[in-house]
């Protein structure tokens, strides 16, 4: 399942708090919208050479916290599908959507 282009995303629940919240489209990257943290700007959800990550651009290369190595490589954020990215993240994975996390708890 793949979200929307443009727009926003939300992740309501995941190992590593920092990812929690809301994110908006911030420009670019690898040709497609990437999209950063409402309160945490370091945090973005973003492809690189056709792969969904949700990481840290504060150095590069970016610190990825989880990718989606498995899911298809579109031009939007899959929902579904998202693991640890090298032992950086922590369970639970994440699981991104469209909608407000306003019946949920959001950092």
């Amino acid at each position: 399942m793949r979200g929307e282009e443009g727009g926003e995303y939300h992740i309501c629940s995941a190992g590593l708090p920092e990812v929690v919240g809301e994110f908006k489209e911030d420009g670019a990257f690898d040709g497609v919208s990437k999209f950063s943290h409402l309160i945490n700007e370091d945090i973005s959800i973003y492809r690189h050479n056709g792969v969904w990550y949700i990481g840290s651009f504060v150095e590069w290369p970016p610190n990825t916290f989880y990718r989606c190595g498995n899911c298809d490589h579109g031009p939007t954020p899959p929902l579904e599908g998202w693991e640890v990215a090298d032992g950086r993240g922590e369970l639970p994975i994440p699981t991104l959507s469209t909608s407000s996390c306003s019946n949920k708890q959001e950092l």
